[in-house]
């Protein structure tokens, strides 16, 4: 077979893939970037906040949680680009890279059509699109995907070298954000072997990765010294003093309330008190827990069990913000549906007919939920005069 032949073989076979890429960047782009600047009219004084907090490396350096976030943020500043637009552009590029993290969990575990309809609803959900289009690192906690993108790659690929440079620094990137080291902890002892096992085969790049994570950690580490209240908040606990037990119980077990029936009323990042998942999503979710119920052996189900447990104990203790679920729970979401179309399938497992309008039926509720979302955020949200009266600080 002749080069040209082969070339024209792989551009084939490319083809629909980068057809998908390039519409789904098109309409991630103009989902999250579309009156970015002004949708409201001005900032919110935790934007003011989270901006004041990162003009000036000192002060990154005496607080650097969140330090990710708040490089990117003081490089905008340093270069006079510190506009509205630009500050709230760091969140927005983040989820876009997080959405598609999300869809290769979704494809590795489930079919391409659930992985497509459950990435559609993630990227398009009120709750999401709150966080991410706002100039403040709560919407760093949904990385958490990229933990789990990890640990799925991490069981198929042979490119050693590669999981021990990437594990380092996602590692480090995640310990830097409030309560994730619990996390990090957790997914480093679960996978333990599997590491060990690259690192084994490739000592020299494993003291150098380490060497450099430990590098990368030393503002940290000097932060966490410099300002031992800054360790607590690491760990996800509430100041001051010890928590109260009672407290932490009582918002543990509010979180479902919050879901289902009536969030916490913040204006800056809701509109009024609507549950934070749609009656179809919850349906879903609940198909979604009961399938993993009976797949519980499987790691898959175990990882998103231990995630959650810990999300919700972080929750409790009043640092970590209720955004850390979603990740997890649009996975369930994308469960259901996928385990909607299974059945569905089972019964009309060879008429072409009725699987296509099974599969019409989904989309359709897809659709409508998504039409719900955005009118919610895009409409709704933007136009109530509680939200209006948050959004006032000027840049």
């Amino acid at each position: 077979m002749t080069v040209s032949k082969k070339f024209r073989l792989r551009v084939i076979r490319l083809r629909n893939p980068l057809i998908l890429f390039a519409a789904s960047s098109v309409g991630l782009v103009g989902l999250l970037f579309f009156r970015l600047k002004s949708s409201v009219p001005g900032l919110s004084a935790s934007e003011a906040a989270s901006l004041a907090s990162s003009v000036s490396w000192s002060q990154i350096i005496n607080n650097p949680l969140n330090m990710p976030y708040k490089l990117a943020v003081f490089g905008l500043v340093k270069w006079q680009h510190g506009g509205v637009f630009m500050l709230r552009s760091v969140s927005a590029i983040f989820a876009i890279a997080m959405i598609y993290l999300f869809y290769y969990v979704l494809r590795q575990w489930y079919a391409r059509r659930t992985a497509i309809l459950g990435t559609t609803l993630f990227a398009t959900s009120s709750w999401l699109l709150h966080y991410a289009r706002l100039a403040q690192p709560d919407i760093m906690y949904i990385a958490l995907i990229a933990a789990i993108t990890y640990g799925t790659w991490l069981r198929q690929t042979k490119k050693t070298s590669l999981v021990i440079v990437v594990g380092g620094l996602l590692a480090v990137f995640l310990l830097y954000i409030p309560g994730l080291i619990w996390l990090v902890i957790a997914g480093g002892w679960w996978q333990r072997r599997s590491i060990f096992k690259h690192y084994r085969h490739y000592t020299v790049t494993g003291l150098i990765m380490i060497t450099v994570s430990a590098g990368l950690l030393v503002p940290l580490i000097y932060g966490l010294a410099t300002h031992p209240n800054l360790i607590r908040q690491l760990f996800g606990l509430q100041l001051p003093g010890y928590p109260d037990v009672w407290a932490v119980l009582r918002s543990i077990a509010i979180i479902p309330y919050q879901l289902a029936v009536h969030a916490n009323v913040n204006p800056v990042v809701w509109l009024g008190n609507l549950p934070l998942l749609d009656v179809f999503a919850l349906a879903m979710l609940v198909l979604g827990i009961y399938k993993h119920f009976f797949m519980r052996g499987l790691d898959r189900a175990r990882v998103l069990l231990g995630i959650a447990v810990i999300s919700v104990v972080l929750i409790g203790f009043g640092i970590v913000n209720t955004i850390i679920l979603l990740p997890v729970l649009y996975i369930l979401v994308a469960s259901g549906i996928g385990l909607m179309l299974q059945q569905w399938f089972t019964v009309f497992p060879r008429n072409p007919l009725a699987g296509l309008i099974g599969t019409t039926l989904i989309s359709l509720a897809v659709l409508m939920t998504m039409f719900y979302h955005i009118n919610h955020y895009y409409i709704a949200w933007p136009n109530s005069n509680d939200t209006k009266s948050v959004f006032i600080v000027k840049p």
